[in-house]
C-alpha cells in the first residue's frame, strides 16, 4: 500500500471512532431522559491536555507510538461507556468520568495524526485527499450504528486503530532537548497578526461549532423534521455526504481563493446554517444540513493546514495541539454547556397539550357515568323478578313468604349498591389519570434558541473579514521580520 493509502486508512479509523457515538449519543440521551451537553463537554475537556501530549511527541516518543497508546486507552474507556449507558439506570457520575477519559485519550490524537500526515504526505497542498477519508469513516460507521451499540462499536475501532498505528511510517521526535513540556512556546505565534486574528475568531465560532451542533441535531430533526431518534444517526450522514464534496474541493479552493478566503467561507457557513435552521422550514433545514461540509472542512480541516503553514519545523505537533486545545477543547467544552443552558431557557410547556388532555379527560369522565346506568337497570330487573316470585307464592303460607322477601332485600340492595361503588371508583380513576396526563409536554422554541448562535457567529465572521490576513509560512514570516 502506498503512502497515501496508509494515511487514508488511518484517518478513516480516526474519525470513525468519533462518528460512532457523536450523533447517536443525542438520540441515546433523548431515550434515557438526560441532557447530553455535559457528556459532550467532558469528552471535549480531553483536548485541554493536547498541549501536553504534542510536545511529548515532538521531543520524547515517536508520534505513531503515542497514537497507539492513546487509542488503546480510549478504546477501553468507550467500551466501558457502552456498559454504563446500557444499564437500566445510568450512573451519570461514572458516565461523565468515562467520557472524560475517552476524550483525554482521543482528542490529543487528532493533532498527532495530523502531524504524521503532514510529515509523510508527498504534497502538503493535497492533504485534503487524506482528510476526506475521515469523513468517509464517519459516514460508514453511522450507517450501521445504533444508540445502544455506538460505544461498543467505537471502542472496537479504537482498539483496532491502536494496533494499526504501530504500522504507520515512523515519525520520530526531533531529538532536541525539550525545554517546553507544555508547548507554551507555540503561544509566541500570537505575536503574528495573521495567526492571532484567525485563532481568536475561529475559537469564538467554535463555541457554537461541532459540539453545539451535533448534540442538538437529534432533538432538532426529531422536533422539526419528524425524524425518529433511531434514524437520527443515519439521517445525519447527510452532513458527511456534504463534507465529502467540500473536503474534495478544499485543495482547489485554497489554490483559487487562498487560505484566508477558505477560512472566511468556513466561518460564514456556520452563520448561514444556523440562520436557516432557525426558520423551522424543512427545505431550508435540509440545506443547512448540507452546508455542514463547508462549515466543517473550510474551518476545522483548513485550520490544520493553517497550523502546519505557520508553525516552525520544531513546533509542528505543538502548534497542532494548540489549535486542538482551543477549537476542540476549550471551545467545545463551553459549547456543551451553552446548549444545555439555551435548551433549558427556551424549552417551555406545550400550550396546546393541556387543552387536548383536558378534553380527553372530560370524555373519559362522562363514559363511566353512562356505564353506571345499565348497572342500575340490571339491579332494578333483579328486584322485579324477586317481587314476581313473591306474588306467585301461596297465600296460605304468609310467614314463609315474608321471610324470603326480607332476606332478598339486602341481597338486592347489595347488587344495587355494588355498581354505584364501582362507578364511583371508575369515575375516580380517570380523574387521577387526567390529572397526571394534564402535565404539559416540554417543547423547544428552536427559532429563539438559534438566533443566538446566528448573531454570535456573524459578528466574529465580520471581525475576521476585516482583520484576517493570508497566513505566511514560518520561514517567510521569519525572513519578513528580519528585514
Amino acid at each position: 500500500m502506498g503512502m497515501y493509502g496508509r494515511l487514508q486508512v488511518a484517518y478513516l479509523m480516526q474519525f470513525a471512532i468519533w462518528g460512532s457515538w457523536n450523533i447517536a449519543l443525542g438520540a441515546l440521551a433523548a431515550a434515557k431522559g438526560f441532557n447530553p451537553g455535559a457528556l459532550y463537554s467532558f469528552f471535549a475537556l480531553g483536548a485541554l491536555f493536547a498541549p501536553v501530549i504534542g510536545p511529548i511527541a515532538d521531543s520524547k516518543f515517536a508520534a505513531q507510538k503515542v497514537l497507539a497508546f492513546m487509542h488503546f486507552l480510549g478504546g477501553a474507556a468507550l467500551l466501558a461507556c457502552g456498559v454504563v449507558s446500557n444499564a437500566e439506570t445510568v450512573n451519570m457520575t461514572a458516565f461523565i468520568a468515562l467520557m472524560f477519559v475517552a476524550g483525554f485519550a482521543y482528542m490529543p490524537s487528532i493533532p498527532l495524526i495530523n502531524a504524521v500526515v503532514f510529515k509523510h504526505i508527498p504534497n502538503k497542498d493535497k492533504a485534503s485527499f487524506v482528510f476526506i477519508f475521515g469523513t468517509l469513516g464517519w459516514i460508514l460507521i453511522n450507517l450501521i450504528v445504533k444508540p445502544t451499540t455506538c460505544f461498543y462499536l467505537g471502542g472496537l475501532v479504537s482498539l483496532v486503530f491502536a494496533a494499526y498505528a504501530l504500522t504507520l511510517p515512523n515519525t520520530p521526535p526531533a531529538g532536541t532537548k525539550n525545554n517546553d513540556p507544555f508547548g507554551l512556546k507555540a503561544l509566541a505565534l500570537f505575536k503574528r497578526k495573521d495567526f492571532a486574528a484567525f485563532m481568536i475568531c475561529a475559537f469564538m465560532v467554535s463555541i457554537f461549532g461541532s459540539n453545539f451542533y451535533f448534540p442538538m441535531f437529534g432533538s432538532y430533526v426529531s422536533d422539526v423534521l419528524n425524524v425518529s431518534t433511531d434514524r437520527a444517526a443515519t439521517f445525519g450522514t447527510l452532513n458527511q455526504v456534504s463534507e465529502l464534496l467540500f473536503m474534495a474541493a478544499l485543495a482547489f479552493a485554497v489554490g483559487r481563493i487562498g487560505l484566508k478566503g477558505v477560512l472566511l467561507a468556513g466561518l460564514a457557513a456556520w452563520t448561514i446554517r444556523y440562520a436557516l435552521f432557525s426558520t423551522g422550514v424543512m427545505s431550508l433545514a435540509v440545506v443547512a444540513i448540507l452546508l455542514h461540509g463547508l462549515a466543517y472542512a473550510f474551518l476545522y480541516t483548513a485550520s490544520y493546514m493553517f497550523g502546519d503553514r505557520v508553525a516552525p519545523a520544531e513546533m509542528k505537533a505543538s502548534v497542532q495541539s494548540l489549535i486542538a486545545f482551543l477549537l476542540l477543547g476549550v471551545g467545545q467544552f463551553i459549547s456543551g454547556f451553552a446548549l444545555d443552558t439555551l435548551k433549558d431557557k427556551y424549552t417551555v410547556a406545550d400550550a396546546a397539550q393541556p387543552a387536548a388532555v383536558q378534553e380527553e379527560a372530560t370524555t373519559e369522565e362522562a363514559a363511566p357515568a353512562e356505564a353506571a346506568a345499565p348497572a342500575e337497570a340490571v339491579s332494578f330487573a333483579l328486584t322485579s323478578v324477586a317481587f314476581a316470585q313473591d306474588a306467585s307464592i301461596d297465600e296460605a303460607a304468609p310467614v314463609e313468604a315474608v321471610a324470603p322477601v326480607a332476606e332478598a332485600a339486602p341481597a338486592d340492595a347489595a347488587v344495587a349498591a355494588a355498581p354505584v361503588e364501582e362507578a364511583a371508583t371508575v369515575e375516580a380513576a380517570p380523574a387521577e389519570e387526567a390529572a397526571t396526563a394534564a402535565a404539559p409536554a416540554p417543547k423547544t422554541d428552536w427559532k429563539k434558541l438559534l438566533y443566538i448562535p446566528t448573531v454570535f457567529c456573524l459578528f466574529w465572521t465580520i471581525v475576521f473579514a476585516v482583520l484576517g490576513k493570508e497566513p505566511k509560512a514560518a520561514e517567510e514570516a521569519a525572513a519578513s521580520d528580519a528585514a
